[in-house]
């Protein structure tokens, strides 16, 4: 497995979920337990991935202006007063814990669905390790430089010689420190596995972002909100 490649993969596949949530968190520092389980593990790894790896910091940064401009400007905030337009505001203000936890409660999917190929491929503690190193804040600058240029130039722009010698050089470092060998042998398939439940997984969490948002701009909005907006929630 390529430790570049890995990263280049994952840094790539979470800018469009981080751009969506845009989640501010901090890295933390875990050491692996000495048992989890196989399901309790891959979901570490999306946390890690989604927000201990820095991606969601950077996305929040680049995108969560824009989308505080087009709230404001919107129909609904617009003819929105007093009340009702605080209220707004704090919907618009928390709209990214909202993300939060919907993209948190599709982690727990995401497992389910992947954990009986996982366990063939990794031990749990390997699964767990493999979240500590993206999790590690050495990759921060790496992930977010990734993750920017994968949202706003496209997939196509990222390639090999976008990791320096230097960052190579660390990768490589670590990997040889911490990292087993059936973790280097089958880290690109379940990496894999991650892409294809993710891409799978997006279908699933528009929608309920969409309903989640809906319901919470209804509420501030309380008597008069519109009965379009009151069908979406119902439709969704």
């Amino acid at each position: 497995m390529s430790l570049r490649n890995l990263l280049l993969g994952l840094a790539l596949l979470a800018a469009p979920w981080a751009a969506s949530a845009q989640e501010q968190t901090s890295a933390t520092s875990v050491e692996a337990p000495a048992e989890v389980s196989t399901n309790s593990a891959v979901r570490d790894v999306y946390h890690a991935l989604f927000f201990d790896s820095g991606i969601f910091d950077t996305m929040t940064s680049e995108f969560l202006p824009e989308y505080r401009r087009q709230a404001t400007s919107s129909v609904y905030y617009r003819r929105a007063s007093g009340e009702r337009r605080e209220a707004l505001d704090r919907v618009i203000e928390a709209t990214p814990q909202y993300m939060r936890e919907e993209i948190m409660a599709e982690t727990f999917v995401m497992a389910d669905n992947v954990s009986e190929r996982a366990a063939e491929l990794l031990s749990a503690n390997d699964i767990a390790m493999l979240a500590n190193f993206l999790r590690d804040p050495n990759w921060r600058p790496f992930m977010a430089r990734m993750a920017l240029q994968g949202a706003n130039k496209g997939p196509d722009s990222i390639g090999a010689d976008d990791l320096s010698a230097e960052e190579e050089a660390q990768m490589n470092d670590y990997a040889e420190t911490h990292f087993s060998p059936q973790l280097m042998e089958n880290g690109g398939a379940f990496m894999n596995l991650l892409v294809g439940e993710m891409r799978a997984a997006s279908p699933r969490l528009q929608p309920r972002i969409q309903r989640r948002l809906a319901v919470e701009i209804c509420a501030a909005l309380d008597d008069r909100c519109p009965r379009e907006l009151r069908d979406q929630i119902r439709t969704l």
